[in-house]
């Protein structure tokens, strides 16, 4: 109703406009734009068609799609059902009090089970500081089925590669270094009951961490995939051509997994 009635106003205001013109000499159009309906611009997949574009079935799927945005208001963690012909709502929206923030911005994973989003976020102004950047954003799960939201007793990077999630309810949280704070600390998380393991620490630089079979934990280094051990230590898993750095890391991670 909220819609339609802000869609009202909004033609009714252009029709103004256009009389004003005319009345200064200006040739008003012949008709005033239409609204788009429905069926040019759905906002799911209309019922008569889910059989056709999503298959038979679908009333029984447990597909679901996910996204994100952010604003003023926090950082938001969208998702749409198959089942409900890919109809988005919100799961979650996450900030923290005290913060005076024009965006919210931030990361997310899913585990292995598509149950889970691991989400890392923090005010889009930490980006302006190293510090920040490196270990001052906030991190939460969030149950994609009730929206439930656990935050974390803990701050991470809010670098692009974390969080990183496994093909289990693992997850693995990254705390970069900075000018004051040098080397990587990586955390393992059970996503299921919210424990976080002691804290691996690393000389240098980390990134992209994952959690692998055997509560491993591989990241890259550089140019290179390596197996950080409980302490620190790195064993090199191999090496990566700078421009197919993905698909090599990709297919390293596969092996290991």
């Amino acid at each position: 109703m909220t819609a339609a009635l802000a869609m009202g106003a909004s033609l009714l205001q252009t029709q103004t406009a256009w009389a004003r013109e005319g009345e200064s000499g200006v040739k008003a159009p012949s008709e005033p734009p239409r609204a788009v309906s429905e069926k040019n611009d759905p906002a799911s997949v209309l019922p008569e068609d889910r059989t056709r574009i999503l298959g038979n079935g679908w009333q029984k799927s447990a597909d679901r799609a996910w996204t994100t945005s952010g604003d003023a208001d926090g950082f938001h963690i969208l998702t749409a059902e198959k089942k409900d012909g890919y109809a988005w709502h919100s799961a979650a929206t996450l900030s923290e009090p005290g913060f005076e923030a024009d965006a919210w911005i931030g990361n997310v994973c899913v585990t292995g089970s598509g149950k889970r989003a691991v989400v890392v976020y923090a005010p889009r102004t930490f980006t302006n500081k190293p510090q920040l950047m490196a270990r001052g954003a906030f991190a939460a799960v969030v149950d994609l089925t009730s929206g439930k939201v656990d935050k974390l007793p803990l701050k991470v990077s809010l670098s692009y590669y974390n969080p990183g999630c496994g093909v289990g309810e693992s997850a693995i949280l990254t705390q970069s270094g900075s000018e004051d704070l040098p080397g990587t600390r990586l955390i393992r998380l059970n996503t299921i009951t919210g424990r976080l393991d002691k804290a691996i620490t690393s000389k240098g630089q980390l990134t992209s961490a994952i959690p692998v079979a055997g509560r491993r934990i591989v990241a890259s280094t550089g140019a290179a995939i390596a197996r950080i051990e409980a302490n620190g230590h790195r064993t090199p898993l191999g090496s990566v051509r700078s421009r197919d750095h993905h698909a090599g890391r990709t297919l390293v991670w596969r092996g290991v997994n």
